[in-house]
């Protein structure tokens, strides 16, 4: 919209972390790649275990973030890292820039899929987190053609076991596959992932009922939930991109993207009463499609 202008003369700002920053972290969400940024804070969702951001104090639910530049792509609620080249966060007038959205006033953040690089990837991972949380990784990517204009790119994550958390377990399985062209004029490139996330006996925050019933905190491994408590979330996503240089100056690009998602779960929160910690919990069972 703007062209190429200097950072210090456009309205916003850009910050962007790459795969080799998220696999020097072992960040395994989104939520644990932008909180290196102190503009950016992670919060709660509405209600569930979804990972919602604030940038520059305005909310923006994790849903709403982009893939690729398209919205309404990501999988619900919470999205694994291991899947994503790059997570790209944009600062500032959003609507402006990247059209309205259901939020995200103050900005946007973007993720970028994995394409396959120049020379040949080859990894496994196996890590271990909390009191039994095992996974293991796969992220395969090689080039052909004779001037390298095919891409493959395949990456596949699985981990699962209780949290710091005294009984609550999570469970993640996701893959993608990207491909890709690369020609003289013409480049495309085709994503599509599975994400399937499972949170059981899951922490979803306290409720105040008012402002002078705040108890002593508990130790952060308490679990106050209850065992009726859980999320089942599974997502199937794709977008398909394409670009074509008309001449040195002139760029026509087209891009389309869909997600599917099942969500089954019984939620609730509790609400703290008095300041002795008595409180009361209501269950609120979904099943959407």
């Amino acid at each position: 919209m703007l062209g190429e202008q200097n950072a210090m003369d456009v309205p916003f700002n850009v910050i962007g972390y790459t795969a080799k920053m998220i696999q020097d972290q072992q960040a395994q969400t989104i939520a644990d790649v932008v909180r290196n940024d102190a503009g950016v804070q992670n919060v709660k969702g509405y209600g569930n275990f979804a990972e919602t951001y604030r940038i520059r104090g305005f909310t923006l639910d994790g849903d709403d973030m982009t893939f690729g530049g398209l919205p309404g792509v990501v999988p619900r609620q919470v999205m694994d890292a291991s899947l994503i080249d790059r997570v790209e966060i944009f600062k500032g007038a959003n609507s402006l820039v990247n059209g309205a959205a259901s939020s995200g006033v103050g900005g946007m953040i973007n993720l970028e899929p994995k394409h396959a690089e120049d020379t040949p990837v080859n990894r496994v991972g196996i890590d271990y987190t909390s009191s039994s949380q095992v996974g293991g990784k796969l992220d395969v990517g090689r080039r052909f053609g004779d001037n390298n204009q095919f891409g493959v790119r395949l990456n596949a994550v699985h981990r699962e076991g209780e949290t710091g958390v005294d009984g609550e377990k999570k469970r993640t399985t996701a893959a993608s596959v990207g491909l890709d062209y690369r020609g003289d004029r013409l480049r495309t490139s085709l994503d599509v992932g599975y994400q399937k996330k499972t949170f059981h006996d899951g922490l979803q925050g306290v409720k105040f009922a008012s402002a002078g019933v705040i108890p002593a905190v508990p130790s952060n491994s308490h679990n106050y939930s209850q065992k009726w408590v859980y999320s089942d979330m599974e997502s199937e996503f794709g977008i398909a991109k394409a670009e074509y240089d008309i001449t040195d100056s002139w760029t026509a690009y087209a891009g389309l993207g869909a997600q599917h998602a099942h969500e089954t779960g019984n939620y609730g929160a509790p609400t703290i009463t008095d300041s002795n910690g008595d409180g009361t919990i209501s269950s609120f069972y979904s099943n959407r499609i």
